[in-house]
């Protein structure tokens, strides 16, 4: 039961953010019937994740730079890894040019530094509750070998979701560079990571915090279904 009210209450929030739907649905409905979004040319796939029934599809296939929601894939390749989240890991030299590249543009970090060594599940928690890049950077490095090779993986990782319009070029979303997905997408990347009990576990601590998960790109809010909020 627990597990389940964390993986629904996970799922409102992740798929809120990922796919910026400002919309209720009828019972305790918050907004006006039918859902109706703020501008023709935003792209918003929303979806009922117990029935995968589509409730709003507008420019859902319409590619866009999608910034840290490139940390939802980076998550999941290092919970699918295998790899001991209580386990450390050394900062690397070999990240030293793609930190200045972070500072350089101006990204948020957890202030890591060459040659530290932190374990994996706090780089995993800086990276999705404050969306450090630099964890996101140090997580890539640890799971593919390089940064470049653990973007091939994230590239592959979608492919296998069913994801048609994405083509990921960094781990974190910091550097647009053709970086981009689809709401669609997003959509079946945002459900993997609903399926991950531990992702689900780090994003429900959050909410009960009331924070945001993504500061830079959407406002924390709640989805009411049916009566229940999720």
């Amino acid at each position: 039961m627990f597990k389940n009210t964390i993986f629904r209450r996970m799922t409102a929030l992740v798929l809120t953010l990922a796919l910026a739907a400002a919309a209720a649905l009828p019972g305790l409905a918050v907004y006006p019937m039918p859902i109706q979004t703020a501008s023709e040319t935003e792209a918003v796939y929303l979806f009922n994740a117990d029935t995968g029934k589509t409730i709003l599809n507008q420019n859902a296939d319409q590619q866009q730079y999608v910034a840290s929601l490139t940390k939802l894939m980076t998550a999941l390749l290092l919970l699918e890894s295998g790899k001991d989240l209580n386990g450390e890991v050394t900062v690397p030299t070999a990240l030293t040019q793609e930190f200045r590249d972070i500072q350089n543009a101006n990204g948020t970090t957890m202030g890591l530094r060459i040659g530290e060594t932190v374990r994996r599940i706090d780089l995993l928690n800086a990276m999705l509750i404050v969306s450090a890049n630099d964890a996101a950077s140090v997580i890539a490095y640890d799971v593919g070998g390089s940064v470049l090779d653990f973007v091939k993986q994230m590239n592959v990782r979608a492919q296998e979701l069913g994801c048609t319009g994405t083509n990921f070029t960094c781990a974190h979303g910091l550097f647009d560079y053709g970086n981009v997905s689809t709401a669609q997408d997003l959509a079946k990347i945002a459900a993997a990571c609903a399926a991950n009990q531990t992702f689900a576990q780090v994003v429900y601590s959050l909410e009960l915090s009331r924070l945001t998960l993504f500061p830079s790109c959407v406002a924390e809010m709640t989805i009411v279904v049916s009566g229940q909020a999720l």
